[in-house]
């Protein structure tokens, strides 16, 4: 499920719901889920094209040492390694376009950059970067279109894409099959995570995701009060804690803590500190309300209404 805000004026909030089932994942309110994202596959292909690489070559990478970790599944296509593993999407660094600068065939295209990376141009390089938001792939299809680098080169220039981390904005109580994301984004700005989310068919595309395990943890009393302060950082761990509140004063307590640590893994959220009670009830096993301590919630607005 993928729905966004309507008013464009102020950006967008998305709400999206990532579903669980067969994934053997678990978690816990206000746990963060990483999200592993790809590369618009069009720019992916208008890229390879630029650079002169067939997309369907297998890429086999050898270590030396039997420990060697390998930076993505081997063989790979090139498309694959563009798609899942490369980012080609951020800002690049001045340090990794220092290093193209070899590659570069055109005598003005090279001029260009090296008068843009001059220690004397600083300010100009970061006004160039904030103006145009330029991205690698957007400097290799234009300004930097002459280069000619060999693929083994350049995958040790390019940076890994790295998971986007986004807390959890459900209760595993009331929803332990489905991840709640409530996500802000700027139409004058494209993030990767963000952009690769919105493009996502509901109840037809997947993603890959793995569960980080939080300290940010309700009191494991209930009538304990608890005051959430959000001054622009997002509401999506107080809807998750509110939720959970809620629940709580339905059900009864959802934690307990424990003497026995549990075992963490990168795929599933075992606290080291609590231990589920009781799963989801149904509206028939309600049976009174328990106290719960009072919630105080403070969070920032993109206006004044």
């Amino acid at each position: 499920k993928n729905t966004k805000s309507k008013n464009k004026d102020i950006g967008s909030t998305r709400h999206i719901e990532v579903s669980l089932e067969n994934t053997g994942l678990t978690y816990i309110t206000a746990d963060n889920l990483a999200i592993l994202p790809e590369n618009d596959i069009d720019l992916v292909n208008k890229l390879l094209k630029q650079l002169n690489y067939n997309p369907e070559d297998m890429v086999e990478i050898k270590g030396k040492n039997s420990d060697y970790k390998h930076p993505f599944p081997t063989p790979c296509t090139i498309k694959d390694i563009f798609t899942k593993y490369i980012d080609i999407q951020g800002s690049p660094r001045q340090s990794l376009l220092m290093h193209l600068i070899p590659y570069i065939t055109d005598d003005n295209q090279k001029n260009w950059l090296i008068d843009l990376l001059s220690k004397d141009r600083k300010e100009e390089y970061k006004a160039f970067m904030k103006d145009t938001f330029a991205s690698f792939s957007d400097l290799i299809c234009n300004q930097l279109s002459s280069i000619s680098i060999p693929l083994s080169d350049l995958l040790h220039i390019l940076p890994y894409m790295q998971p986007r981390y986004y807390t959890i904005s459900s209760s595993s109580s009331e929803y332990p099959n489905t991840v709640h994301l409530t996500i802000g984004s700027v139409e004058s700005f494209k993030g990767l995570t963000t952009n690769y989310l919105k493009s996502l068919v509901a109840n037809k595309d997947s993603c890959r995701i793995f569960i980080r395990n939080s300290s940010f943890r309700l009191p494991t009393k209930l009538t304990t009060p608890i005051t959430m302060i959000g001054p622009g950082t997002g509401i999506a761990p107080m809807r998750a804690l509110l939720q959970e509140r809620y629940y709580q004063s339905l059900h009864g307590p959802t934690f307990e803590e424990s003497d026995q640590p549990k075992l963490r893994t990168r795929s599933t959220s075992t606290d080291l500190s609590y231990t589920k009670t009781k799963p989801r009830s149904t509206s028939k096993d309600i049976i009174d309300k328990h106290e719960i301590g009072e919630n105080t919630l403070y969070f920032g607005c993109r206006n004044d209404d």
